[in-house]
């Protein structure tokens, strides 16, 4: 064994002495894309440029250089680890492909409810259908928006995956212990009732400042952005957190979350907003909005915490029915154990 690498359990090695320097590099990689791809997508312009011309050509098409290409520097080193952690491996491709195709169906179904896209020169010129509230399914829906979803899903999975075993690795759970945890887990699907209560309040409240709190933007009934969010957060709680938030390495999720939640906001506030490249329908949101970020509705600050939470609560469950030694449903749902070979014929 070499002076760089520690034995992990199970026999495993994993280079770790110049995990600090990956991490930091890393980070300052992503934080340079961000800097370099405002530079590129942004034409300057003394007057301000709020929905006054298409001043960003292809801008929103070339901005998602933000998440594609740390997608590509993390998924190397992910690839050059799987031979370490197979079940990470297929739990990631599991998650992201609930995720994903989960995140498109919405936007078909809800884009136009939520968003609108008023600069179609920063995009392609490829859209999709999405319903419209009495409108049928007009094509608005820009192609670069299901680049955004995969992009920013995997980006979330592979970062925090990233942070877990490299930088935030003493906070991970050493194999033998995480396998000893699986075995005595009875069941993952529990119902946590004052989860639901929380969220069921949090949704009251919104629904009242819409609807009676002072504001500008008193229009529409229901805040169904808001509530969308509070489903992210509140179904995984209300549902898996009881088994699967001691697996988590919460370190490692906080910090992702606070650097994916730097970058978006200063992607959006100081590009896509300004420039046209989407903006919101105000009678879905609640009413709070950021002045100074072009009208910025606090549920988009709220989004990439909320997707982020979602995205991990549902790997850690794909990996522990991964490492399963019941039939599926008795996992989630709890039941007898069933030995996963069969016993000994009789002599």
């Amino acid at each position: 064994m070499t002076d760089d690498q520690e034995p992990l359990e199970g026999g495993n090695q994993l280079t770790i002495s110049s995990a600090p320097k990956q991490s930091l590099v890393a980070i300052f990689f992503t934080l340079m894309v961000a800097l370099l791809v405002a530079v590129a997508t942004i034409r300057h312009d003394p007057q301000p440029p709020y929905l006054s011309g298409n001043y960003s050509p292809l801008g929103y098409t070339i901005s998602l250089a933000i998440f594609v290409i740390p997608c590509f520097t993390l998924g190397s080193w992910f690839i050059r680890q799987r031979h370490l952690h197979t079940h990470h491996w297929r739990a990631f491709w599991i998650t992201a492909a609930i995720v994903v195709p989960m995140w498109c169906l919405v936007d078909i179904l809800l884009g136009n409810t939520f968003f609108r896209f008023p600069n179609p020169g920063a995009t392609l010129g490829v859209f999709a259908p999405g319903y419209a509230p009495g409108r049928g399914w007009p094509r608005t829906i820009p192609i670069e928006e299901f680049v955004f979803y995969a992009s920013g899903c995997f980006t979330i999975l592979l970062g925090y995956i990233w942070m877990s075993y490299s930088w935030l690795s003493a906070y991970t759970m050493p194999e033998s212990a995480y396998l000893a945890r699986v075995r005595n887990a009875s069941r993952l699907v529990v119902i946590h009732v004052p989860s639901l209560v929380t969220g069921a309040l949090l949704f009251l409240a919104a629904l009242a400042w819409k609807n009676l709190g002072r504001h500008e933007y008193p229009g529409g009934v229901i805040p169904g952005y808001f509530l969308f969010e509070l489903a992210l957060v509140i179904g995984p709680t209300a549902v898996l957190y009881s088994a699967v938030g001691s697996f988590i390495n919460r370190p490692a999720f906080v910090a992702k979350t606070l650097v994916l939640l730097l970058v978006s906001l200063m992607w959006e506030a100081t590009m896509a907003l300004p420039y046209g490249w989407w903006g919101y329908q105000y009678d879905a949101m609640m009413g709070i909005v950021i002045h100074p970020w072009f009208d910025l509705p606090i549920e988009a600050v709220v989004l990439w915490p909320a997707a982020a939470y979602m995205n991990v609560c549902l790997f850690e469950m794909v990996r522990l029915c991964l490492h399963r030694d019941r039939p599926l449903g008795r996992v989630l749902f709890g039941g007898p154990l069933v030995p996963t070979t069969a016993p000994p014929a009789p002599r």
